[in-house]
């Protein structure tokens, strides 16, 4: 645990590698669940996800997030998570959390992930911007890019920290 001062504490969990830690997030979803990712996403996260949803375990929309008010048009009664990364790999898009975080507001049953990989929390928290998951791959800048394999999520939320704790296990 983080201790941030009067704000929330951020818990954490690592994982044996970046991809671990996004099907870790993608097990907290359910059969039928919707989620809609930014369509910009690291090739790996859109393969697995696209994978899940050709197994038609959960439904996938990819949605360009750029415009943040695109987003609600794409929540369907069934969305569970919105999932984005900013920068994205390797496009290097931008997308302003604290917005989408602010519409996902209006919307309890659904979190917003986003993979903080490029900038790092040194650079980028997007828990205090209102995310509910920050993952990182820290193979790559926040290791030097190849020395480790691992990943790591982050989260103040202790319901979604339990459950990870449970698909971690």
């Amino acid at each position: 645990m983080i201790d941030c001062g009067s704000r929330t504490p951020f818990l954490a969990l690592v994982y044996p590698s970046g991809t671990c830690a996004v099907v870790a997030v993608t097990q907290l979803l359910q059969a039928g669940d919707h989620a809609i990712l930014f369509d910009s996403v690291y090739h790996g996260t859109r393969t697995y996800l696209s994978i899940c949803s050709d197994l038609e375990r959960i439904n996938v929309s990819f949605v360009d997030l750029r415009d943040h008010h695109q987003l609600e048009k794409h929540i369907r009664d069934n969305t569970k998570m919105v999932w984005i990364e900013t920068p994205s790999n390797p496009t290097m898009k931008m997308i302003d959390i604290a917005a989408v975080a602010a519409i996902l507001k209006k919307y309890p049953d659904i979190f917003l992930a986003v993979d903080n990989t490029f900038m790092t929390p040194y650079c980028q928290n997007p828990l205090l911007l209102g995310a509910d998951i920050a993952m990182h791959s820290l193979t790559k800048y926040m290791n030097g890019h190849t020395d480790v394999l691992m990943g790591a999520i982050a989260t103040s939320n202790d319901t979604l920290y339990e459950k990870l704790q449970v698909v971690q296990a």
